[in-house]
């Protein structure tokens, strides 16, 4: 999770490894595929993951 949110931090989108495009098909499969379409911009993309890292992470410790 935490390389999730590192590399979507690091405005690296160009090369998604797979792990870390099946963990985004996991969390919102829309917000991936209207990113890899072209719907939403990166900026979108990565608020909403970071919003939902932030939700999740109380769960996580």
């Amino acid at each position: 999770m935490e390389s999730l949110i590192k590399n979507i931090n690091s405005n690296n989108f160009n090369n998604f490894s797979d792990d870390i495009n099946d963990i985004l098909n996991m969390i919102s499969p829309w917000h991936r595929d209207s990113f890899i379409e072209g719907k939403i911009k990166y900026d979108e993309l990565k608020e909403y993951i970071n919003k939902w890292y932030n939700d999740i992470s109380i769960f996580l410790d």
